[in-house]
């Protein structure tokens, strides 16, 4: 029939026009040529994803729900949702959520989302008080009622949201326009026989709840869209935050709940050799050459996948959608690294394109175009440097704070205390970043300890669990390989671990290597007569130090990291030389990669310690600044106390290098802090941690996200080895 009525010159029909605008206004396709977007919808793994196929078989409106497409920025939901309305829908409407329109409107007695947030938390928490006494009070009635009508302003404003997203998809067309207005009564016939809304950018919770609240409401309003049915999609990132038992809000009816996860390996392997060009068009887009638009070999396709599951980065970056078609597997299948002797034999030539492509895959400039490739798309691309970098750093700070908050030990002891410095610390530096904020925009007003729900709502972490690609980004790469038992690499992770602290507090840092160990490390000979003849070593060390030990001028906050200059110093295994104006300090670090069954509470006090300069006997027992005795009975009677002596002259002495060095009025010993692979939640009670704010020690959970983003396959167990 179309075809007729284009060969007599006929105008098209209404559907014809609807079909047409809304192709031309599919943003999230924009890029995809496919013609057959189901095979598309495969190539993410995905958790609720078959309730597409069955839900028109039951159209009432008194049984309708919304599905809800959740999962981390990157993981591919916009397409997905896109192709999946487009399979089962003649129609779809796509409608933006924008950041003006959830700014407040009808929800009560509130300036802004997060507020509104608040109040609601804080009633619900009411109810659960006031719960047990419901029977013989009747206050738990009057809050519920309060709840209620703030849930019914919620509603309104959400259905508000959606009327003006729906509005914008229109962009001036008269026919598109009159379809969506009830009033207009188009003949049945003439409407589609099923049309998809999708609700695209949905991240506040509040929104997506509301919605979901109001589906039949929704459904009855624009039921004239379809002869049959309309299909509403709600989709945001951290919705799955919300999940109740694979829905979306209180009422199991009401909402579907559909998670994207990771890339499907198998299916876009599959895809390849089999020559379906979506794979490809998935990955660049129509604008790009792709010299790769071919058959690939199964063979060949085997051994890039491997490498890519083997990479030291490269299977980190796979674990976000949008970093793995767009970075990761364009690197990978480049035909310039399957270059080779044609004389040698195929089995020989696969496995050095393999080993080829692992080298490749662990080399951070190559595969870091993910992250970098990231922070220019969407929301995060429109952002200033400084908002995104503050956003960044919030992020990391979320990531420790989400993994102090689960080891936490509930009963009260140094452990207990231990974490909750480390909390408050952390909320400490978020305050001040988001003061921050505050300034750029030009609002200095009283900000909170949280962490800003901006960093779930442009996609730089998830609520729930976030892929360790979007953890590397908030670590800004300052990651590194930790095997069980090595040592050195575990050092290395904790300085870097430092190092992204010290920029989450707003410090420039330079790594620096130093010549020499502060203090020299001891020999088996007498303790007492290397305490005696430490002093003129540590002047010869002085005088023949060539660390790169300077500070820049300009800069007023700025922070040298080192690497002691052997690999077996007496003291602790990371220096850092803070610098603020004209005053500095000296932090120090003890490294320990051990498991737990080779930790021994009385080595923490007879040996770690020690090394950072303290004296501990017992927890209330503990000296920072132990001084020479008059003889030698001294070292051979309190050895643990000779030992912190010795550190501890070591430190000082650096301390003055650094104040003559940098031009720095005053140099003192800062904190002292042992760090461990050991898990928090297995350690016993009897960790000895000294009562002193200069005192900290980090835990594995302290050393998050920074641990355990590059996880190699041979990694430090939690359960078996801390």
């Amino acid at each position: 029939i179309p075809k007729i009525r284009r060969a007599f010159g006929l105008p098209a029909t209404l559907l014809q026009k609807l079909k047409a605008h809304s192709k031309n206004r599919l943003t999230p396709l924009t890029n995809l040529e496919s013609q057959n977007p189901l095979a598309q919808t495969q190539y993410v793994v995905t958790e609720g994803g078959n309730i597409f196929s069955t839900y028109h078989s039951d159209h009432q409106t008194d049984k309708s729900f919304a599905i809800v497409v959740a999962g981390e920025s990157g993981s591919g939901k916009s397409v997905y949702s896109c192709l999946r309305a487009r399979l089962h829908a003649e129609v779809t409407v796509y409608g933006l959520v924008s950041g003006h329109m959830v700014s407040f409107k009808n929800k009560p007695s509130a300036e802004d989302m997060n507020e509104f947030g608040l109040v609601r938390e804080e009633v619900d928490q009411l109810l659960h008080i006031l719960e047990p006494n419901r029977s013989i009070s009747n206050k738990f009635n009057w809050v519920y009622n309060v709840k209620n009508k703030l849930q019914q302003r919620r509603n309104s404003w959400a259905k508000t949201v959606l009327h003006e997203c729906l509005d914008n998809f229109v962009g001036g067309d008269v026919d598109f326009a009159m379809w969506l207005d009830k009033k207009a009564k188009w003949e049945r016939r003439e409407r589609p026989k099923t049309t998809a809304i999708i609700i695209d950018e949905a991240t506040d919770l509040d929104l997506a709840q509301g919605l979901v609240a109001s589906i039949r409401e929704i459904k009855d309003e624009y039921s004239h869209l379809a002869q049959k049915d309309v299909m509403v999609i709600i989709t945001g990132t951290g919705l799955e935050a919300i999940d109740m038992g694979g829905r979306i809000g209180t009422n199991p009816d009401y909402s579907k709940l559909v998670t994207l996860k990771t890339p499907n390996l198998e299916e876009i392997k599959k895809g390849m050799v089999t020559g379906e060009t979506e794979v490809v068009e998935h990955l660049y887009g129509p604008d790009v050459e792709r010299p790769y638009l071919k058959r690939f070999e199964e063979p060949v396709l085997d051994a890039i996948f491997k490498a890519i599951e083997r990479g030291l980065f490269s299977r980190v970056l796979m674990t976000n959608a949008r970093m793995f078609f767009r970075s990761v597997l364009p690197i990978m299948l480049h035909e310039f690294h399957q270059q080779d002797d044609g004389q040698i034999s195929e089995r020989r030539r696969l496995a050095r394109l393999e080993e080829r492509l692992v080298q490749i895959a662990s080399v951070g400039p190559i595969m870091d175009h993910g992250p970098r490739f990231y922070v220019n798309q969407n929301s995060v691309a429109k952002m200033s440097e400084n908002s995104r970098g503050v956003l960044l750093k919030q992020a990391f700070l979320f990531h420790t704070m989400r993994s102090i908050e689960d080891g936490q030990q509930r009963e009260e002891g140094s452990l207990q205390t231990n974490a909750e410095r480390e909390l408050n610390y952390i909320q400490k530096c978020i305050r001040e970043l988001r003061q921050d904020l505050s300034k750029e925009d030009g609002e200095e007003t009283d900000v909170e300890d949280q962490i800003s729900e901006e960093i779930f709502e442009v996609g730089l972490a998830t609520r729930t669990t976030t892929s360790n690609a979007l953890k590397y980004l908030s670590c800004f790469g300052l990651s590194c390989s930790v095997r069980s038992g090595f040592g050195k690499e575990f050092e290395e992770m904790v300085a870097l671990h430092y190092m992204r602290l010290k920029q989450v507090e707003g410090f420039e840092t330079k790594r620096v290597t130093l010549k020499h160990a502060w203090p020299p490390k001891r020999n088996k000979g007498s303790l007492w007569e290397q305490i005696l003849n430490l002093p003129d070593k540590l002047n010869e060390q002085f005088e023949t130090e060539t660390g790169d030990l300077q500070r820049d001028p300009a800069i007023d906050k700025s922070c040298l990291v080192f690497s002691q200059g052997t690999a077996t110093a007496q003291g602790g295994d990371v220096l850092a030389l803070v610098m603020e104006g004209k005053k500095g300090r000296i932090d120090t670090i003890q490294c320990k990669n051990i498991s737990k069954k080779t930790y021994a509470p009385a080595d923490v006090r007879e040996k770690w310690w020690p090394r950072l300069g303290v004296f501990v006997r017992k927890e209330i027992d503990f000296n920072l600044y132990p001084q020479r005795g008059k003889n030698k009975t001294w070292s051979e009677e309190s050895p643990e106390m000779a030992n912190a002596h010795y550190s501890l002259v070591g430190l000082e002495k650096l301390a003055e290098l650094c104040k003559e060095r940098c031009s720095l009025d005053e140099v003192t010993i800062g904190h002292r802090i042992i760090a461990t692979s050991l898990a928090m939640n297995k350690i016993t009670s009897n960790f000895p941690i000294p009562e002193d704010a200069d005192l900290r020690v980090w835990f594995r959970e302290m050393l998050e996200p920074t641990i355990s983003v590059l996880v190699p396959s041979d990694a430090i167990e939690l359960e078996e080895e801390g």
